[in-house]
């Protein structure tokens, strides 16, 4: 099955949100992925936007409305939350 690939508000929304100085951006998997010295910390899926977080950060933006990141159905992903807003993860195939 073809991986669906992120929509072009997801992508904007990603390099709005969370482009920091010296990020560099690339693509894996099809999807674009925002990375500091070589370390993956966000990416956009579909239509969602997702952070790597640590520990206290992670639960600080589920309780904000976050919402852990499932990369595969009912495997979700250790430390990773998508961004709330206005999308939110798609059914997963």
């Amino acid at each position: 099955m073809a991986r669906k690939k992120s929509s072009p508000e997801a992508v904007r929304r990603l390099d709005e949100v969370v482009a920091v100085p010296g990020a560099e951006r690339a693509v894996m998997f099809g999807c674009p992925v925002c990375a500091v010295n070589g370390e993956r910390y966000a990416l956009s899926t579909r239509a969602a936007s997702c952070l790597r977080l640590g520990g206290a950060d992670g639960a600080a933006l589920v309780a904000k409305g976050g919402e852990p990141w499932e990369r595969m159905k009912g495997r979700r992903s250790k430390g990773r939350v998508l961004i709330p807003g206005d999308h939110r993860q798609p059914a997963l195939e």
